[in-house]
């Protein structure tokens, strides 16, 4: 005769931020969520059936959460305090792929620079960022992706996107979006795509 044993019941903050992760995280599946919440927090762990079942039950609480996020008030953040650099890729209209940097400044939300890449690599990056600087100041903080031609040794004083951090990168993905329809816009418009200066407001 087999003895039916129950499982214990996970915590209640453990199926909160569950519920939390996922809320950042619409799009992504329950192995997704399980194994960010398994990195973010050693020592605890969660399959993908739980993770699974507990979306399942709660959609209407994560639909609620998902509204709180939205609607949250931004902190304020002083201008020239921190400057997010980033690259995107948009295409032509003759459908040719161009990788563009974009900077913009968290505190206004203007951006600094917007400019079509010759060549995408560490030295081109930093060249666009000391111009920024000379026009516009030097800013407290630098925040960055995990992109390869962002993580060398020349932006060992940046700040990243934390990883697995889904709540770090809404606002980023906004301004990727953001950035890469300027970019196309002037490109279809001046017809040759090798520079521009942008000081226009996204918001």
């Amino acid at each position: 005769m087999h003895a039916h044993v129950r499982a214990r019941r996970k915590p209640n903050w453990l199926r909160l931020e569950v519920l939390r992760l996922k809320a950042h995280m619409p799009r992504a599946g329950c192995r997704a969520v399980a194994h960010t919440f398994n990195r973010l927090h050693p020592g605890v762990s969660v399959g993908k059936t739980f993770v699974a079942d507990l979306i399942a039950s709660h959609q209407q609480e994560i639909a609620d959460l998902r509204r709180q996020i939205r609607s949250a008030k931004p902190r304020t953040v002083q201008v020239n305090d921190t400057w997010a650099m980033d690259m995107t890729f948009f295409t032509d209209h003759h459908k040719t792929t161009h990788a563009a940097i974009g900077i913009i400044d968290h505190g206004s939300r203007v951006a600094l620079r917007l400019q079509v890449l010759t060549r995408r690599c560490s030295w081109s990056m930093l060249g666009h960022l000391c111009l920024a600087i000379a026009q516009h100041g030097k800013p407290r903080k630098l925040r960055t992706d995990n992109e390869a031609v962002l993580n060398s040794g020349l932006f060992n004083t940046r700040g990243h996107s934390a990883p697995n951090h889904p709540e770090t990168r809404p606002l980023a993905k906004r301004q990727d979006r953001a950035l890469a329809w300027h970019a196309q816009a002037a490109a279809q418009a001046t017809r040759h795509p090798k520079w521009w200066g942008a000081a226009s407001c996204i918001r």
